[in-house]
């Protein structure tokens, strides 16, 4: 297993191997003030043999919104096409000023950690914290999150928002795969959904071609101040072949 910190990005790579299947995680803090930037604070990425399976969007076709005030209405600019969560029905907004905080880093044999609060970048007065934390464990992937809410009375809810390219299947125990080579489970059952975007495919910004966006949603609804949210994340054949 190797690792690399860049402390000042607040960002993690994770890079190992399970059976003879090579996987790497990146887990992101920051702040959503960045050039070119994307609201993705708190983001995971989850690599299996070259093929990103979580993903990142990368860029859209480039139009006058794409550089407009418009721009976070691109799914893939917007935390709703990141892996990131949705709170009381609101992603994350742009801006220097909405970021991670008490970001922290561990280390320990096989283990790689980063945790954060990413509550600061939703700009909610309700929401006092969100605390997510993604683990590696030799091969093994764990994000847990906890919200705290304001205790005044309100219902809250979140969607656990994970982001993939690849048509994912909802299998009858409640897990999903992801292209036959990336498993989910959590206690909750997800709700799968598509939706697209188009990129450039060519010399010119007119030669673009569409891309499905699979979304997969965990709901937690009717929170008074506490919710919690764990997911485990591992390759689905983890044999020598």
């Amino acid at each position: 297993m190797g690792s690399t910190v860049f402390k000042d990005a607040q960002l993690m790579i994770v890079r190992g191997k399970i059976g003879r299947k090579r996987i790497a995680l990146a887990v992101k803090g920051g702040h959503n003030g960045v050039s070119h930037n994307h609201n993705d604070v708190g983001g995971i990425i989850v690599d299996i043999d070259g093929q990103q399976l979580l993903c990142d969007l990368g860029s859209a076709s480039y139009t006058r919104d794409y550089f407009s005030d418009k721009r976070y209405t691109y799914i893939n600019c917007s935390s709703l096409g990141h892996s990131v969560p949705i709170v009381d029905g609101h992603e994350q907004q742009a801006g220097i000023n909405f970021a991670a905080k008490n970001v922290a880093f561990q280390k320990e044999k096989d283990r790689c950690v980063q945790q954060m609060d990413i509550s600061g970048a939703y700009g909610l007065e309700s929401l006092i914290s969100l605390l997510r934390k993604v683990s590696y464990d030799k091969g093994i992937i764990t994000l847990c999150d906890q919200a705290t809410f304001a205790n005044d009375g309100a219902r809250h809810c979140i969607t656990e928002r994970l982001i993939t390219t690849v048509n994912p299947q909802l299998l009858s125990d409640g897990s999903v795969n992801i292209g036959g080579y990336l498993k989910l489970s959590s206690a909750l059952t997800p709700k799968l959904g598509v939706e697209s975007y188009r990129v450039r495919c060519g010399n010119t910004t007119a030669e673009t071609k569409e891309v499905k966006v699979y979304t997969i949603d965990y709901f937690q609804t009717e929170i008074d101040s506490e919710a919690r949210f764990s997911l485990t994340i591992c390759p689905t054949d983890t044999d020598n072949t």
